[in-house]
């Protein structure tokens, strides 16, 4: 009897024990994606550095020129809506009728999402086009950012001021 007693005080212990690990591994593998996230994330941003700088370089700015309250990266799927286009931000059409423009960073095209510091997503190209159209750099949603801001026409792709200017 108390052999039979001992014997059941150990499988519960076991099965403690077992659900113990099992939720140490849920653990861990959450941690993983949080590393891997946050790698990608860091690789996003060291990309986007890499392309403003490639950028101010040829058009012979000063390096330290760069606009830090937005990187340009990757839709988080292919059904993430752009509220300025009302379409997914991977498949948006063009804002303007001439601006034939995908992305702004031809060296990572596929790169077609802009976060604002707000955390509010768009397609690069139409939010650019909504900066540079109303002379802000003001999220279109929140409305948070600076009010009013002088665009360099050096940094903004050529397609987008030449779209601007057929418009007027």
């Amino acid at each position: 009897m108390e052999s039979e007693h001992a014997r059941r005080k150990d499988e519960r212990k076991i099965m403690e024990l077992s659900k113990l690990a099992s939720e140490q591994h849920e653990a861990i593998a959450m941690l993983e994606s949080e590393v891997r996230r946050g790698r990608n994330e860091i690789r996003c941003k060291h990309r986007t550095i890499l392309s403003m700088r490639a950028t101010l370089v040829a058009n012979n700015l000063p390096v330290q020129y760069s606009i830090e309250s937005m990187h340009v990266c990757t839709a988080v799927d292919d059904l993430e809506e752009c509220p300025l286009s009302m379409a997914p931000i991977n498949d948006s059409p063009p804002p303007l009728e001439r601006c034939k423009l995908a992305a702004l960073d031809p060296l990572h095209p596929d790169f077609r999402c802009a976060e604002l510091i707000c955390g509010h997503r768009f397609n690069a190209v139409w939010l650019m086009c909504h900066f540079v159209r109303n002379r802000t750099f003001q999220c279109p949603v929140c409305r948070s950012g600076k009010r009013i801001f002088n665009f360099d026409r050096g940094v903004i792709p050529a397609g987008i001021i030449e779209a601007l200017e057929d418009r007027r």
